[in-house]
């Protein structure tokens, strides 16, 4: 049975394990090369290099998050059109997502290295710990339009099924980076700028090998120059859709800024610090939720194409089950054991002492996140991108923005840990509300189906 078919006859459970395994598997790696790379500079260069990367961390992964944004969208409509055999209009998207990332990832690379003292003064680099954050940023920059090809192809062969050719991508590119660290950074003492050279190399080294991928014939998408010409109608539903994927990370930017200028304003450069790591903590707890999206997705999209109602509806309630019972179970450990997860990043008491306190307020409703994204990502998957995007936002800009403004001014440091679980809780309420509005179209549908086929 071809992945094709699965994704439309598989018993759901399983599928959705299969399909979220090798999503979480390839987050996980791709996290843990991040971690490791934090872990190495912190111990050998210092908490304030992990400032640095801190301030440009969103930064470098905002532009790239462009390139996943036009995956994200036009693996919908790749998704969707396999699922109705119009492999057609899955090809065109395929090329025209291709090439639009690229265009825009350069630009815009280009753009910010002209203002790069302004973009990361905005984003909280500024007195002592500028100097890191420019020494780290001059050389992650020539990385970001290869990382953010790569997010792009990436997402499209996940719509596929082809979820372990991904993996593999992500894992060749996480081991190069974590051999390089080691070799630049603690043997050639570079500090960060080892550690930024190692990314890049790794970055390339991962787009290398998709695109050796899709050249070796093994997806139903190819390289074909008449799909690189675009199609006004294939690139707006790309952007419209992926405008989700993009809200996401751009909102998460903007917090960034608030969220660095609270952190400086009530706690010094050692509380930007302490987010630096916290980041990287939460970030890991996190790999079930994205991973369960991931897979959710292309299952979604290809059975409502499929116009299979039913499996459609299952996959969500599952989705939202096992995510939530994963997470919570992440959540209790890091509740649990906040010591030890600092401790691999930095043996400095204030870092150590502060980030506790930071780590167990803001974990404490986090498995509330895994409703909540699920539940925004089946309208991405329905192609219905006004709702997914405002869906996705609502934690990042429209709750957590504000509750950053706000709870500070009240609690100081504590007010800004404190806002991560009001904005968990009310952004769940919000979105399995208007989710809940529209279970019963879906239901009907499935009614209408089942009639035509008696």
């Amino acid at each position: 049975m071809s992945q094709l078919n699965r994704l439309g006859s598989a018993p759901i459970g399983k599928l959705l394990i299969n399909m979220t395994l090798p999503a979480c598997s390839g987050i996980l790696v791709l996290m843990m090369y991040n971690i490791i790379d934090t872990i190495i500079v912190g111990q050998y260069a210092g908490a304030m290099a992990i400032a640095g990367m801190s301030v440009v961390l969103p930064v470098s992964m905002l532009i790239p998050t462009l390139g996943m944004g036009i995956g994200v969208g036009a693996s919908s409509i790749i998704s969707r059109s396999l699922g109705a055999k119009d492999f057609k209009t899955a090809q065109q998207a395929f090329g025209n997502a291709l090439s639009l990332a690229a265009v825009v990832c350069i630009t815009v690379s280009v753009l910010c290295g002209f203002y790069a003292t302004e973009i990361l003064s905005l984003f909280g680099g500024r007195g002592e710990i500028l100097p890191y954050a420019m020494e780290y940023y001059s050389i992650i920059l020539f990385g970001i339009p290869l990382l953010g090809s790569w997010m792009c192809m990436n997402n499209m062969l996940r719509a596929e099924g082809l979820t372990k050719y991904s993996v593999i991508g992500m894992c060749l590119s996480s081991a190069i980076n974590i051999i390089l660290d080691i070799v630049f950074v603690i043997y050639m003492d570079m500090g960060l700028k080892g550690a930024a050279i190692a990314t890049v190399i790794s970055q390339l080294a991962a787009l290398v090998y998709l695109v050796l991928f899709y050249l070796s014939g093994r997806s139903h998408l190819k390289f074909k120059r008449q799909s690189f010409k675009w199609d006004k109608a294939i690139i707006r539903e790309t952007l419209s859709l992926g405008a989700s994927t993009v809200g996401r990370q751009g909102s998460g930017s903007a917090m960034v800024v608030l969220l660095n200028q609270s952190l400086y304003l009530y706690g010094g450069p050692v509380a930007v610090a302490v987010y630096g790591v916290l980041h990287r903590i939460i970030s890991l707890l996190f790999v079930p939720i994205i991973g369960m999206t991931q897979g959710f997705l292309p299952i979604a999209g290809y059975n409502y194409g499929a116009k299979q109602y039913d499996r459609v509806l299952e996959v969500v309630y599952k989705s939202i089950l096992f995510g939530t019972i994963v997470s919570a179970t992440l959540a209790f450990l890091a509740w649990s054991f906040p010591e030890v997860l600092i401790k691999l990043f930095t043996s400095d008491e204030t870092v150590l002492e502060l980030g506790v306190q930071g780590l167990k307020t803001i974990t404490v409703l986090m498995p509330l996140a895994a409703a909540q994204n699920i539940a925004a990502g089946y309208f991405q998957a329905m192609g219905k991108p006004v709702a997914a995007f405002i869906l996705t936002i609502s934690r990042q800009v429209l709750i957590l923005i504000p509750m950053l403004y706000l709870l500070p001014q009240m609690f100081e440091l504590k007010g800004v840990w404190l806002a991560f679980p009001v904005s968990d809780a009310l952004a769940c309420i919000v979105t399995l509300t208007v989710f809940a509005r529209e279970l019963p179209k879906l239901k009907a549908a499935q009614q209408e189906v089942m009639l035509q086929t008696t």
